[in-house]
């Protein structure tokens, strides 16, 4: 399962690749990018676990971008 998020608020391009590592070394996901151009966040993980990572991507995104989020359906 593949999924786009928006980011709220700002992110710079060297947080974006720290997120995504970051987001990247969760189980359970497949892929992960952070495009501090577009302001997203696509997600692939397994359909099993796409809830929680997608909460876990958000957590990490506000760790490390003071204002940032993620557009999270919760």
């Amino acid at each position: 399962m593949t999924k786009a998020y928006p980011i709220k608020g700002q992110v710079c391009a060297a947080c974006a690749a720290r997120v995504e590592k970051k987001i990247a070394a969760l189980p359970g996901v497949i892929f992960a990018r952070v495009n501090a151009l577009t302001k997203k966040v696509t997600l692939e993980a397994a359909p099993e676990r796409f809830p929680d990572v997608a909460l876990e991507a958000d957590r990490i995104l506000r760790r490390e971008e003071d204002g940032a989020s993620l557009v999270v359906d919760r």
